[in-house]
């Protein structure tokens, strides 16, 4: 299909819907489109399968050998993990979906969550970076749907009452997702240190 002519400006366009089948890409069933002064046409595309069901999961970063169950500072059933990050340094978690008890064979790994963390402005001040990766070899398309980092001197966000909470709308920072949901970044700056982290996503795919 072509539309146009269109006057310059930014358009959304949504496919509709047709009984039995799916819209597999692009996640979330539109596409912005920018429509500029020089352009002849600017093309998009669509991709449908036939009964698809969208899948959606739980994932939490992970420290091999660093991480703490958030159960041990929260009363929770809830499975995941906060980590404590006192130095300089790269850090490397696996980002895991559906690992319920916080076993990691009941999951599967989807990713990684690079936290990069650097000095401050001032001694004992460190800047953290926080970059979500999905992987694009694995069995399925997987596509971060949310994240929410929890950055603190506490283990997890305390709430006004004074008690500690796994609430994801308590924590303090949520990454910007890229459009085709394979990252996710946000940077933060002058955190006092040391300091714990939590990194929470959703992550979704078609089956």
């Amino acid at each position: 299909k072509t539309f146009g002519p269109l006057p310059p400006g930014e358009y959304t366009v949504t496919e509709v819907l047709i009984e039995g089948w799916t819209t597999s890409y692009p996640n979330g069933n539109s596409i912005l489109v920018v429509a500029g002064d020089e352009e002849d046409a600017v093309e998009i595309e669509i991709n449908n399968k036939y009964n698809l069901q969208l899948m959606s999961e739980t994932a939490w970063g992970y420290l091999p050998g660093e991480s703490d169950a958030i159960w041990d500072y929260v009363k929770t059933t809830n499975w995941g993990w906060t980590t404590e990050i006192s130095e300089v340094g790269t850090y490397e978690f696996y980002l895991y979906a559906a690992a319920g008890q916080n076993i990691l064979s009941n999951g599967f790994k989807v990713g990684t969550v690079e936290v990069k963390v650097t000095a401050g402005s001032e001694v004992g001040l460190f800047d953290v970076e926080v970059t979500y990766m999905i992987d694009e070899d694995l069995d399925y398309d997987y596509w971060l749907d949310e994240a929410h980092v929890w950055i603190g001197s506490t283990e997890l966000p305390v709430m006004k009452n004074g008690k500690m909470t796994n609430a994801l709308g308590q924590f303090n920072y949520s990454p910007d997702i890229s459009p085709d949901g394979l990252e996710a970044h946000v940077f933060v700056e002058d955190v006092q240190g040391p300091f714990w982290i939590a990194l929470h996503g959703v992550v979704q795919w078609w089956e």
